[in-house]
């Protein structure tokens, strides 16, 4: 869920160092995002599980990088 909020944010920002973040917009895009994706892949897989970390990952005591 991470890389799909940074990745659409990425996108609404572009190039621009002062670009102002619209909220609904950024809202909007993660949710096409995850829609797209259980169109692309939902007959195979089924439904989408949303996974988030903490900031105390325990995945890190395994590979801190």
């Amino acid at each position: 869920m991470n890389q799909v909020m940074i990745s659409n944010l990425m996108m609404q920002i572009g190039n621009h160092t002062n670009a102002k973040i619209e909220e609904n917009m950024l809202r909007h895009m993660i949710l096409n995002s995850l829609r797209s994706y259980k169109v692309k892949f939902g007959a195979e897989y089924g439904n989408i599980v949303i996974a988030c970390d903490g900031s105390d990952c325990w995945r890190k005591e395994y590979f801190p990088y």
